[in-house]
């Protein structure tokens, strides 16, 4: 919910009242006068907000808010607030807590103030939500509920010490007068001195510029004395040629590889013998079928033959069973003959079936109902089949899952990060990220097939495998597979048996049949039918057997002789391809299997013949290739001997002169280096041609008196310049500080204490009744997200320099941690400026959960950032405005200083700036553009090409490690001896030390440097703390008077020898002892020298471990950074310069 406009008509302290419209929606700046109405608008908007506001003065106020929903009109008049939407009496929207009022107008008053009581509310709310719920008893043993007979007299005697603190500070703020009177004078000294220090400058650039001339006269000779040419090498000649020289040797080696190759298929060729071209695979090919013909027509005359064999020896014994002329046998009569013939060779036929299928009926199985029907068993093999042959989707392991989850959630954080702090255009990167999660936590589509298959088979009622695996479903299926087979016997079986029931009923039928036309038979002839069947039978069967034998032999012959015709003519042809290529075999009716060896034979020679030619071409190819691979190979060192200005194949003269070529490099280097120092120290000095004239002719010694005449003059300027910052500083001090409008606040907060004491004696009485209201009624309990957000913004505003701690259980529970030394310190003992940061994230970031679910309310800050340094100023300015950006939250800053306005448009150009005076009396209240121009901020310098200790002395010099404090202290510049420019950048961030860089590490680094810096810059940090820890093994910690003390060893009638002592020992704990054991402290008791040695060996301060080498330490570091690198070679190298740096940064010992 953002104002739209207030209109102030009746307000206690505001006459006449004034309106307020055309407001930004994101941060709107303030700037009036004291006593212009600043307060006043507070006031008003809490009024328009809360009924609970100026409830005993009479107001009339009206503001307008925008909502979702649109307009929405706020009428406060008197103790009535009544709210409408276009013109309606509406209900009034659900605003956040009134308790929670100040956390969105923040004074100084009360930033400044480490108990003021909303700090202690909003920890108290945390410290519930921590222990998970409300605590009204306490909120009933509240004394607020109560009245003591001495209600009110402390604020009586506040307002008191409030007004005498205001006259005193009035009384200070006329002494700084006299000291302004002062700095006129004395910075006319100081430019005095300035200039002669700017002399003095242009004096050192000509002697530096003399310097360069007489470096350059000398380089050039040296570089005179140097053979020719060495300008036209790269110093990679060598590297370049060898490669080419090995490339040129190989080619030649394969080139006599590929002649040998050739040679080699050429004489398989001609060993072949088979000059025709026109014969080819498929020819020979086209002869295999005629032979495997022949084969057919010899195993067909093979069988003809012994069936004619076996025919002849039929009819032989036929012949000789029939007495050897069975023509001359009686016959019956014929029809006679033929119908007893027929009846008994019937009946014997079936009797004969009879028996055959009775015996193979009880033969038969039994059949089992109870097996699944073949029908089921394939279709279930199927769907087995379908789901092996089914894509395997590709498994999520557990890890890849976590890993999956933790890729998501580091994206999100990543992404939700940089729209907090960069730009909220990056939270489109958010559906990227959503994408990736819909498509990890959907089921695999590749995976449907095979669940398809496997209902399939459920559906069919057969069993299912152990498990759903490749192996077990292959076992299942090999299963299925011999149950199908089973099946499938068990049917055949079944129809065999009715088949051979069917059968044998009709067999027995027509026995019954033909034994009664038997009996019909034998009456006609007149004798018993198995009479007949004894011997007429078989006189009947042997001549029917000799007539049969006869045709055999017949028939057999005339195939016999159908057979060796037609493989004869087969046989022909294949003769004649054989011998065309003098393969035939000499037999002249050779076998199949012979001519098919000789066909075999044919094809060898022929495939030999065609392998050769072809390999004789491949090698005749890579012949010519070879050769054109080694003439371009040869034109490239030709080239190369060519580019370097030497005979081709001149390699001892190249190798001469590259080892010489670094020593021309280095000095035409250097020449350069020279060169351009020459020329721009003559630019500085183009306006001064006297030091010209002087250095033209090498003037040395006059320039250098002048020089030290220069200096003495302008030592002054420090002198005059401390005295200078001095004054200004205090000035400055009294100005940021502002005591003299903090008494002033502190009076009218003494009042308002006094009135608020008023209105708990009202509200005594009603709030024991409203309590048990409370009872009954529950508030949304607040996230603890508020804690991290309140974390997150003072880590911004400090620009990592301090982190928030919370301790739900102590009186305070708020303090800050010194990144840089890692100390926790209380609200009291921070500074006004890094207190007011503390309270003012708290405020917004418990506001900002508070009201969740509610309506958002701008934020309001009453000059709330008025004690704050420019980069302070800087780094809340920017939080705010991101939040306001971020959230669309609306922001007031309400400020009695114009340059305040220029500050925050500085950090953004959309802030709108309302002119109070202006508004009210039509007054101007900003100043001109040079009264609100902004200070300039002291910018890094940039490296350059400085020497890692120069650049500490351009950046001001750099502190020392001292090993025993917190390595969160350890400056910036010992780890980034090597990345000068990624130390600038950080120094540019605020981050110098290494609790800093840690801090920022874990918060936005991402947005601010690149990923492979923030690694190193992780490793290193790392690696540091590593150094630090292995540096002080073996080595005890200083022995200091304060050890002494706690140790209760030492008493006080020997602790100041016994620390004096320590001091010259340079706090030395077990050189200490051994004072004390030879009596350097007289009367000091053994008994307490002991007690010592076990107080200080337990507390560390004697450590009885080996003390590292320089060597080791830099084992400790390489061994931290390995990790964090792709190879261990860049682990060795950036480890030791690291230890030695830190090695070097070490204080001096005492």
């Amino acid at each position: 919910m953002k104002l739209e406009s207030l209109d102030i008509i009746r307000l206690p302290g505001i006459h006449p009242g004034f309106r307020l419209d055309a407001l930004g929606p994101g941060v709107n700046v303030a700037v009036g006068p004291n006593a212009s109405g600043k307060s006043s608008l507070v006031r008003a908007l809490r009024a328009a907000l809360y009924t609970q506001e100026l409830r005993q003065t009479g107001v009339h106020i009206e503001a307008t808010f925008v909502d979702p929903q649109g307009p929405l009109q706020a009428h406060r008049l008197g103790t009535d607030l009544s709210w409408s939407r276009n013109g309606e009496r509406v209900e009034a929207p659900p605003l956040p807590d009134h308790r929670f009022i100040d956390c969105y107008t923040l004074r100084i008053e009360d930033l400044l103030s480490a108990d003021h009581g909303t700090e202690q509310e909003i920890g108290l709310r945390l410290a519930r939500e921590l222990a998970g719920g409300y605590d009204l008893p306490t909120l009933r043993d509240d004394p607020a509920l109560a009245l003591k007979t001495t209600h009110a007299r402390s604020e009586s005697q506040a307002l008191t010490a409030a007004e005498q603190e205001l006259r005193e500070r009035r009384q200070q703020q006329r002494g700084l007068q006299h000291d302004e009177q002062r700095l006129t004078d004395l910075k006319a000294q100081r430019q005095q001195t300035q200039r002669a220090a700017h002399e003095a400058d242009q004096y050192e650039r000509a002697m530096d510029l003399l310097g360069a001339r007489r470096e350059h006269r000398d380089l050039k000779t040296r570089v005179a004395a140097l053979p020719p040419g060495l300008d036209r090498l790269r110093g990679d000649e060598l590297q370049r040629l060898a490669p080419l020289q090995d490339e040129l040797r190989r080619l030649e080696h394969e080139q006599q590889q590929a002649r040998e190759r050739l040679e080699d298929a050429c004489q398989r060729r001609e060993a072949a013998g088979l000059a025709d071209p026109e014969l080819d695979a498929d020819r020979v090919d086209d002869k295999r079928p005629v032979v495997r013909r022949l084969l057919e027509l010899e195993r067909g005359l093979e069988q003809t033959t012994r069936e004619l064999h076996a025919a002849q020896a039929t009819r032989h014994q036929a012949t000789e069973e029939l007495g050897g002329t069975p023509e001359a046998i009686p016959a019956l009569d014929p029809a006679t003959l033929h119908s007893v013939e027929q009846s008994l060779g019937t009946l014997r036929g079936l009797q004969a079936g009879i028996a055959q299928r009775e015996d193979e009926l009880a033969s038969l199985p039994p059949t089992e109902d109870t097996l699944p029907t073949p029908d089921t068993l394939r279709r279930g093999r199927d769907e087995l089949l379908h789901w092996l042959g089914s894509p395997r989707p590709t498994p999520w392991t557990g890890l890849r899952r976590v890993a999956a989850g933790i890729a998501l959630l580091a994206a999100g954080g990543a992404i939700g990060t940089a729209t907090l702090l960069v730009h909220p255009a990056f939270a489109v990167l958010a559906l990227p990220v959503a994408w990736g999660a819909y498509i990890a936590a959907r089921p695999a589509t590749d995976n449907i097939p095979r669940e398809a298959a496997k209902a399939r088979f459920r559906d069919t009622g057969l069993a299912l495998p152990t498990e759903w695996e490749a192996d077990a479903v292959r076992e299942r299926l090999a299963h299925l597979e011999r149950e199908l087979e089973t099946a499938e016997a068990a049917v055949r079986t079944a129809e065999r048996r009715a088949r051979l029931e069917r059968e044998l009923q009709e067999r027995r039928a027509a026995r019954e049949q033909e034994q009664e036309r038997m009996k019909d038979i034998a009456e006609q002839v007149g004798f018993d039918p198995g009479c007949m069947d004894a011997s007429l039978q078989r006189w009947i069967h042997l001549t029917a057997n000799h007539d049969r034998a006869r045709q055999a032999v017949n028939t057999t012959r005339a195939e016999q002789e159908r057979l060796t015709a037609e493989l004869e003519a087969t046989r022909a042809p294949v003769m004649a391809f054989l011998t065309q290529y003098a393969v035939a075999p000499p037999d002249s009716e050779p076998s199949a299997d012979t001519l098919a060896q000789h066909l075999d034979r044919l094809a060898a020679r022929l495939q030999t013949r065609d392998t050769a030619q072809r390999e004789e071409k491949a090698a005749q190819r890579e012949l010519d290739r070879l050769q054109a691979d080694a003439n371009r190979t040869r034109e490239q060192i030709a080239a190369l001997y060519a580019a370097a200005g030497l005979e081709n194949d001149d390699e001892s003269t190249l190798r001469e002169r590259l080892r010489l070529w670094p020593d021309w490099q280095e000095l035409s280097e250097q020449l350069g280096n020279v060169r351009e120092r020459e020329r721009e120290r003559r630019r500085h000095l183009e306006d001064r041609p006297d030091l010209l004239e002087a250095v033209e002719a090498d003037a040395a010694e006059p320039l250098e008196s002048q020089l030290q005449t220069l200096r003495d003059q302008a030592g002054e300027r420090d002198r005059l310049s401390e005295e200078i910052a001095r004054i200004e500083a205090a000035i400055d001090r009294a100005g940021h500080e502002r005591q003299l409008e903090t008494a002033r606040a502190r009076r009218e907060l003494a009042r308002d204490a006094l009135t608020q004491r008023l209105d708990q004696a009202l509200f005594a009485t009603a709030g024991n009744f409203l309590l048990d209201q409370v009872e009954i009624e529950h508030e949304q309990a607040v996230q603890p997200a508020a804690l991290r957000q309140a974390r997150e913004w003072f880590r911004r505003f400090t620009r990592h320099h301090y982190e928030l701690q919370f301790s739900p259980h102590a009186s305070a529970r708020f303090s800050a941690r010194e990144t840089a030394s890692g100390a926790t310190r209380s609200l009291t003992e921070l500074s006004s400026g890094t207190r007011m940061q503390l309270l003012l994230a708290v405020r917004i970031a418990f506001a900002l959960e508070a009201e969740r679910g509610r309506s958002a309310l701008p934020l309001i800050l009453d000059e709330a950032l008025g004690t704050a340094d420019p980069d302070r100023f800087r780094a809340v300015a920017e939080s705010l405005q991101a939040l306001a950006h971020e959230a669309g939250r609306q922001v007031f800053y309400l400020t009695a200083q114009p340059e305040d306005a220029r500050y925050w448009q500085a950090q953004e150009s959309s802030v709108e700036v309302i002119d109070l005076a202006a508004r009210r009396w039509g007054q101007q209240a900003l100043g001109s553009h040079e009264q609100l121009s902004l200070p300039e901020t002291k910018a890094v310098p940039a490296p350059g090409s400085d020497a890692p200790e120069d650049y500490a002395q351009r950046i001001g010099g750099i502190p020392l490690i001292d090993p025993w404090q917190d390595p969160a202290g350890i400056h910036l510049f010992h780890l980034l001896r090597d990345r000068l420019d990624l130390l600038q950048r950080l120094l540019e961030l605020g981050v110098d030390r290494l609790g800093a860089l840690e801090s920022l590490l874990q918060g936005p680094a991402d947005s601010l440097l690149e990923p492979p810096e923030c690694q190193t810059l992780q490793a290193r940090s790392e690696a540091a703390r590593a150094w630090t820890r292995a540096w002080r093994q073996g080595r005890g910690r200083p022995v200091d008077r304060a050890a002494l003390e706690a140790s209760e060893a030492v008493s006080a009638t020997f602790i100041d020898a016994v620390s004096d002592l320590a001091k010259q020992l340079n706090g030395n704990g077990e050189q200490l002892l051994r004072e004390l054991e030879n009596g350097t402290v007289k009367r000091f008791q053994s008994s307490a020298r002991e007690r010592l040695s076990e107080w200080l060996t337990d507390n560390g301060y004697i450590d009885p471990n080996t003390i590292l080498t320089e060597t080791e330490l830099e084992h400790r570091v390489i061994a931290t950074l390995k990790p964090h690198h792709s190879t261990p070679e860049r682990a060795i190298r950036e480890g030791q310069a690291l230890a030695r740096a830190l090695q070097a940064g070490l204080h001096p010992p005492a």
